[in-house]
Parts: structure tokens; C-alpha cells; sequence
């Protein structure tokens, strides 16, 4: 899959308080969330804060990390977000995992977890329909 086709721009989201508070408050679940919306999307994306930088000395820019959370499962993410004008872009990232085949690590991308990932996207920009889109968090703290 092409990073252009695991990419949104983002238009809309959650502010820095937002943003920290998803961080620090709860674990898997319940997990505080916060919103992103996303330009050519069905609707927003629900998203658990697993990791924040700072992106440069603004305190308005940031580097995010996370989960989708309002899908039968979760899809990593990353995301650069401006907190100030409430834009940035995110990105899908492709699932994997790591064996150990003998002293060496090699990466596993599982062609299954790879279609799953690719027909909620195509959901998600509109393509298809019915969807089941069940909501996986306990409350949200942002709604656009």
C-alpha cells in the first residue's frame, strides 16, 4: 500500500489539553480518546494518544501516536498536528510484526491484517457501504 493512500489530511481536532489527556488518562480501557477529522472522510476518527512529541519549539506543534479506536480493531497511527490552527496530516500504520528466526528479527506483514487495513481506508473515503463501525471507547473529549 502507497503512503498516499494511508494519508489524511487532517482538518479538524482536539486541543493541547485534549491531547494530553489522552495521553495520561487510562489505559486500553476504558481510554480517554480525542476526535480527528479528516478531509475526504466519512466522518472522524476516534483516536487513543499513545505517544506525543513536541516538533519544535512552538508548543502548538506536535508528533502524535496512536490507535484507531472506533473499528471491530485498532490500526496504529501516526500524525504530525498543529494544535494551534487544529490542521496537520495522519498516517495508517501498515500492521507487522517481528519473529525471531534464529538470532535475526524479521518484520511480518501479514497480507490478511494489510486488506483489513485497506478496506476500512476505502470505507472511510467512501467507498462501500455498511460498514459496521462499532464504538470502541468509553467517552470522547473532543467533538470537533
Amino acid at each position: 500500500m502507497t503512503q498516499d493512500k494511508l494519508s489524511f489530511n487532517v482538518t479538524g481536532g482536539p486541543s493541547k489539553f485534549d491531547l494530553m489527556l489522552s495521553l495520561f488518562d487510562g489505559n486500553k480501557d476504558p481510554r480517554r480518546t480525542v476526535e480527528f477529522q479528516l478531509e475526504g472522510a466519512r466522518g472522524p476518527v476516534t483516536v487513543g494518544i499513545t505517544a506525543v512529541q513536541q516538533e519544535d519549539g512552538s508548543g502548538e506543534s506536535w508528533n502524535v501516536e496512536g490507535w484507531i479506536t472506533n473499528y471491530r480493531r485498532n490500526f496504529n497511527i501516526k500524525a504530525y498536528y498543529s494544535s494551534n490552527s487544529r490542521k496537520g496530516y495522519l498516517t495508517f500504520i501498515v500492521p507487522f510484526h517481528y519473529e525471531m528466526r534464529g538470532n535475526e528479527r524479521h518484520k511480518i506483514e501479514t497480507p490478511a491484517n494489510q486488506l483489513e487495513m485497506a478496506d476500512y481506508i476505502d470505507w472511510l473515503r467512501g467507498k462501500g457501504t455498511g460498514w459496521p463501525i462499532p464504538s470502541a471507547h468509553v467517552y470522547t473529549t473532543h467533538r470537533g
